[in-house]
């Protein structure tokens, strides 16, 4: 059997979701490549639960590794013929039972995209050519080709980030690892971050290629580091000094927690990979196992939680398969049935890993007077699957304060509370990090994730009027509020004598003006003493 062509894998997948149609569904994708191909992905999930991880799987991001979209395409037929047979899935010398693949449809997400490069993987093979590239145009005359794994939004302007003489990625088109015009230049590039953006619930991302038998993870930029939080790919103090493994001036930083969960998970997909036929895949960070990067999708959907904080994290792996980009089918056989049990083996490990979701973030206590202390609530919603515990649970910032170290277990589907107080030990801003690790009860696969904690203190003489606190109104309480604001100024000013009155005046006259924004600031002083007499207002 033959290497599927582009138009057969695109054939494969709509034939797919026709056949399975309560197992599957078809998404085309937005961004139409440069020879005008439209593409697309498998969505693979059934059964009631609604809030579920997903895993987004990707292929043929090079265009001569045809392979990746052969394998991902039995992955899915695989699993739907399984699932729809109750039958159990054997590759050669590695089992998983019916029941585990009816968990996974069932509880898990799963979305494959297998050729996010039809345009260079069609050219590389009718035209016999070794390319690794999509086809559409550079900055150069006459050039074609962007490498896709180059052109993701992470430390993709190289020169300024790394070491001169330093090479993760080329600025010559005629480069293979040329990076493109800008990060997310080329439409292969956007259609997986689109479809990253629409499935919000990815916990898994695993990038397909060949070769070298490698299960790479993060980082690519530099070697890991635990130690220091501050030495990291958005600190621009380290500018021109990345990419270097044999000296100590940077390595990127990674929370320990995340690190032994990338080093346990990559361990068992690689005993995965060995009971299919006892092939041995070595797993390791990008920089260290391969070589240094810059714009690959491996770290940029790592990334993303640290550079948007409303993004979930997403752990992510690269599969390097086999010894060659094309090799005989009879052997990309056997390769696809050793990947494939890594990447059920992933599916499993994705409902064990617990996951919560946290608001509001940051959490914000505004502005509050010196001497006064507020407490907010900050709810933590169990989105996994069975229940969820944290532990060790830490604040950082002074002022800042919680009466708990541990909460849970949290039930599946269910929330809760952790409180936190401030306490304002000074005039102006303030900021600090609530930490907690999380896991479900009896698994060791642990989570962490900190919210971020503003607030301000702020003082008033004493004695002072100051603005009422209050929230935004809509337009048409406001309406009602400043139609009756005349005859309620003209009564106030009647009985201006009375203590206090100019100061409740004032209060009003402040929330009619401020009615649909509100405030959030007790310390604006409208008048700076209580007037009484009114005669008395300079006194």
């Amino acid at each position: 059997m033959p290497y599927l062509n582009t138009q057969e894998a695109e054939t494969k997948l709509e034939l797919l979701s026709l056949q399975y149609p309560a197992l599957c569904r078809l998404v085309q994708l937005t961004n139409i490549t440069y020879e005008g191909r439209t593409s697309h992905a498998l969505i693979l999930r059934t059964g009631s639960r609604v809030k579920r991880p997903g895993v987004y799987l990707v292929g043929c991001l090079h265009a001569r590794e045809w392979g990746s979209a052969d394998l991902l395409l039995y992955l899915a037929e695989t699993l739907l013929i399984s699932y729809t047979n109750n039958t159990d899935v054997t590759l050669i010398g590695a089992t998983f039972t019916a029941d585990k693949i009816r968990s996974i449809l069932e509880n898990v997400e799963l979305i494959i995209f297998p050729v996010v490069n039809p345009d260079g993987r069609t050219y590389n093979q009718e035209s016999g050519i070794s390319w690794r590239k999509n086809r559409a145009p550079t900055s150069q005359a006459g050039v074609l080709g962007t490498d896709i794994n180059r052109n993701f939004n992470f430390l993709w302007d190289y020169p300024q980030y790394f070491l001169p003489g330093t090479y993760p990625a080329s600025t010559n088109p005629q480069w293979e690892t040329y990076y493109g015009t800008a990060p997310f230049s080329e439409a292969e590039t956007k259609n997986v971050k689109e479809l990253a953006d629409l499935h919000p619930n990815i916990r898994y991302f695993v990038d397909v290629h060949s070769a070298g038998q490698l299960l790479l993870y993060p980082w690519g930029d530099d070697t890991n580091q635990t130690n220091d939080p501050l030495m990291n790919f958005r600190n621009s103090s380290y500018n021109a000094m990345r990419g270097n493994i044999d000296d100590t001036t940077y390595s990127e930083y990674m929370e320990q927690v995340d690190l032994t969960r990338y080093q346990n998970t990559s361990n068992r997909l690689k005993l995965a990979l060995q009971q299919v036929r006892s092939k041995q895949y070595t797993p390791g960070p990008t920089s260290t196992t391969l070589y240094i990067v810059s714009g690959a999708s491996l770290d940029y959907m790592y990334s993303r939680h640290i550079v948007d904080r409303t993004k979930r994290k997403i752990d992510t792996f690269l599969i390097e398969w086999g010894q060659a980009f094309q090799p005989a089918y009879s052997e990309m056989t056997e390769i696809i049935m050793d990947v494939s049990s890594a990447l059920i083996e992933l599916c499993l490990t994705a409902q064990e890993l617990p996951l919560t979701n946290k608001t509001p973030d940051p959490l914000d206590f505004k502005t509050i007077q010196l001497g006064t202390t507020k407490t907010i609530q900050l709810r933590l919603d169990n989105l996994g699957i069975g229940a969820v515990e944290l532990f060790n649970i830490q604040i950082q910032g002074t002022g800042f304060s919680i009466n708990l170290t541990t909460l849970g277990p949290i039930q599946e589907g269910d929330h809760s509370f952790i409180p936190v107080t401030f306490v304002p030990p000074a005039n102006g801003p303030a900021t600090g990090k609530l930490i907690f690790k999380f896991r479900k009860p009896g698994v060791t696969t642990e989570d962490i994730a900190d919210v971020q904690l503003l607030a301000a203190g702020c003082s008033v003489p004493k004695g002072s009027c100051t603005a009422p606190v209050f929230s935004p109104s809509n337009w048409f309480v406001c309406l009602l509020l400043a139609i009756a604001a005349p005859a309620v100024i003209l009564g106030m000013l009647i009985l201006i004598w009375i203590p206090g009155m100019l100061c409740a005046l004032k209060r009003f006259i402040f929330r009619v003006q401020h009615c649909t924004q509100g405030n959030d600031n007790p310390c604006i002083v409208l008048i700076k003493y209580t007037l009484w007499p009114l005669s008395k207002r300079n006194n």
